[in-house]
This record gives structure tokens, sequence and C-alpha cells, in this order.
């Protein structure tokens, strides 16, 4: 009996899972493939290879490998996941959680590197921001640039509140008003990006003082402390 137009395509759309089981493979029997258009900046390297330190490496980011070609040729090519199986040899890991295809040709394990690249859908930033202010008094200032993989400059921005402008400088005594400003406030108008090495390294400092956890308490912290010596309230 010949099947209808419709319960092809039905037929067709049903999901199937391929590669059905994560396997530890020796990080040396692997190899990268020649066709990977992605790359990465120092930062997000750097920010990898913390990851996989701290965190560890997570199973749902197992490599995608070749194992074999049509002809049960075998191949153990990486065909999504090369920065993680390079970082993780610096880091002097001999094992990589992998999920292995056989009998694929080349034309589809170069198509899987793209879709694979394609897929993985990027943030809304707004949806983002509330996120990272969800979690900000979590983050540990010295490392949640790396944690997060968003540059700090990035991260103060997209954590910045955006509220009423406050007066000139004749209304600002010392930096903090003299009405109120929530903290976040108080780093928008501190932080300056071309002065951003010099800023996070006081801040550091600053915070080891303060026993404070991110940039905004330490801030905070500061400035609360300079009008107190100056005397204000």
């Amino acid at each position: 009996m010949r099947k209808s137009a419709a319960e092809k395509v039905e037929e067709e759309s049903k999901a199937r899972i391929v590669g059905k089981e994560v396997v530890m493979l020796p990080h040396a029997s692997l190899s990268k493939n020649t066709w990977n258009p992605n790359t990465m900046t120092p930062f997000e390297r750097e920010s990898l290879k913390h990851g996989l330190r701290t965190d560890g490496w997570l199973l749902s980011q197992s490599l995608l490998v070749w194992g074999t070609d049509e002809k049960g040729r075998k191949k153990n090519i990486i065909i999504d996941g090369e920065h993680r199986w390079t970082v993780s040899g610096e880091l002097g890991m001999r094992e990589c959680p992998a999920v292995v295809l056989h009998k694929i040709t080349e034309a589809y394990a170069k198509q899987l590197t793209i879709k694979m690249f394609q897929r993985r859908g990027h943030p809304d930033e707004d949806r983002l921001t509330e996120l990272l202010r969800s979690l900000d008094q979590d983050l540990a200032l010295d490392t949640r640039a790396l944690d997060l993989g968003i540059q700090e400059d990035k991260l103060a921005d997209l954590l910045r509140v955006n509220e009423p402008e406050i007066g000139g400088a004749a209304d600002v005594p010392g930096v903090m008003p003299s009405g109120q400003a929530s903290h976040v406030r108080v780093v928008q108008l501190l932080f300056n990006p071309d002065q951003h090495e010099a800023f996070m390294r006081t801040i550091k400092e600053l915070a080891a003082v303060y026993k404070t956890a991110n940039v905004t308490d330490t801030v905070a912290e500061a400035v609360k402390r300079a009008r107190a010596d100056s005397g204000q309230k």
C-alpha cells in the first residue's frame, strides 16, 4: 500500500535519536577537521578553559565525532567541539566525552559542522540582562567575566539600571547625590570603559579589604566610606 504525501511528511518529520550514548574517547585518538569555520577570541578561549577547569566537562557539551565513513573506514575526526578538544588537551585531560556517528559521508559531516554551529541560537538581551541582575550578588568579582563568558565591560553595561538622571556636578557632593541613587547607578557614574583595567584592578584591591562580592557593592562601600570620612550623611 502506497503512502500518501501527508503520511510521508509526517513520517519524515518525526524526531529520531542519533548517536544514543556518550562514550569516553582517548584525547589523542581524535583529530581536528580541516573545514571548521568557527573561531574564538582570546577572551572566549580563556573563558572556555576556565569553564572546563572549574565546572568540569559537562556531558551536554560532548564532542560530536565522525567515527567511520560510509564504507566503514575509521576517521575519528571532530565534527563539532574542536575548541573544547584543544583546550582540554592544554589542561592535560586524557579523555573526552563524545557522541560518535558511524557510516556517514564526509559531505554530511561537513554539513553537521555548520548545522551544530547555527542551531545554538543567541540570547535575547533583555532577558539576559534580567537573568544577570538576578545573579549579581552571587557572582564572584574576580572571575565572573570568565565564568559567564561575557567580558567585564559588557557585563557592566548589561547590569546598569535605567534611572532618572541625577543633577549636575553642583548637586553631587563627593560622588553620591544628596538624594537616593541605587548602587548600580553609582557604578554607572564611576565606570569609564577607557580606564577599564585600572578600574577593575582598584575594585579587586578594595573588594579584598571590604569583603564585598561584586563590583556594585564594592563601589557603593567605597562611596559610603568616602562620605563618612568627609563628614557627610
